[in-house]
């Protein structure tokens, strides 16, 4: 495969900020001595950081605001912690306005590109449980899959060779062409209301990453 993503600093930056903004937690029950071990301490100098992923994002960007986050190669995108931190506030804001609310779950099916992390923080900071689908499913293989989470939305790339994921999705729903995007109402998958597709052309049924993002509002709470 063609699809190269670099990442740059975001993992060593989230990881340094885990190890310095902890606070030690120890147990003041009666029953300490009785609890020989516990998830949430063990030997070493590394403890459990009190910040949500979403605040880390936050973080982040205020720390090396203008140092690049992310470069996708083949998608010619290049993008600073600032400007990561905005579109990742920007999409959990539009996914929210979908009628998402934390607990649900969504689903992505999808190649390496940049709406990838993108939606892996944004449903973080949205409270909203990430599912990842393999690309390569066929129709009986990502039906099962939207089932079986109890998918709510799903967000998924146009096309990639020899995969058309509309086609492919017509298939499964084939309510999805007379549809309002996000107000779906599939007899296959009855928890499936939104498919969100990582496109630049506009499809019957469905909306697009950016109008997502172009719904939300980067000036909301954070996580």
């Amino acid at each position: 495969m063609d699809v190269h993503m670099v990442y740059f600093g975001l993992q060593r930056k989230l990881f340094h900020l885990l190890k310095t903004s902890y606070f030690p937690l120890r147990s003041i029950s009666s029953t300490q001595k009785k609890i020989k071990n516990s998830y949430y301490f063990m030997n070493g100098d590394v403890l459990l950081s009190s910040n949500t992923i979403g605040q880390l994002v936050d973080i982040a960007a205020d720390e090396s605001g203008d140092h690049v986050a992310f470069i996708s190669v083949h998608q010619q995108i290049s993008k600073s912690f600032s400007q990561f931190r905005q579109e990742v506030q920007k999409f959990a804001s539009g996914l929210v306005s979908l009628g998402l609310s934390k607990g649900d779950t969504i689903a992505i099916c999808s190649p390496n590109c940049y709406e990838w992390p993108v939606t892996q923080f944004a449903t973080a900071k949205a409270g909203l449980v990430l599912v990842n689908v393999n690309p390569a499913n066929q129709a009986k293989e990502l039906e099962y899959c939207l089932k079986k989470i109890k998918c709510k939305a799903l967000i998924t790339w146009d096309s990639l060779k020899p995969q058309n994921y509309y086609k492919l999705l017509c298939e499964i729903v084939p309510e999805l062409p007379k549809s309002t995007p996000g107000k779906l109402k599939c007899h296959n998958v009855p928890s499936l209301e939104a498919v969100i597709m990582i496109s630049k052309e506009s499809k019957d049924g469905i909306l697009t990453f950016n109008e997502v993002m172009n719904a939300g509002n980067s000036d909301s709470d954070r996580a």
